[in-house]
């Protein structure tokens, strides 16, 4: 992504990439897809939906908690889990999200 240091900036542009995706491909049984984005790159995405009980006064610290997440995967942060560092760049795979409350109508 861009070199922005803007709150979850690797996540943002992933939903930007993914809204503009060309020619989307996915295998059959896989749940990744491989399309060309607006620049001519191939992407290979792992799109994720959370579902979670947002009712509650933790609403915001899950929500965050899970951008957070698909954030430090696409930046490779590991300053929480370790093991992500880098990840960015020895994993081709890009991630977005979208949350889902199981308790809304």
């Amino acid at each position: 992504p861009p070199n922005d240091p803007g709150i979850l900036s690797a996540l943002r542009h992933y939903d930007t990439v993914r809204d503009e995706a060309v020619d989307v491909q996915r295998k059959e049984g896989s749940n990744v897809d491989v399309f060309t984005d607006s620049q001519g790159q191939e992407v290979v995405h792992c799109h994720v939906s959370s579902l979670n009980f947002y009712s509650d006064r933790f609403r915001y610290e899950r929500l965050f908690s899970g951008a957070k997440a698909i954030e430090d995967l696409n930046s490779g942060n590991g300053t929480f889990v370790p093991a992500v560092q880098g990840l960015n760049e020895r994993c081709p795979i890009r991630f977005t999200v979208e949350f889902q409350d199981t308790n809304s109508p």
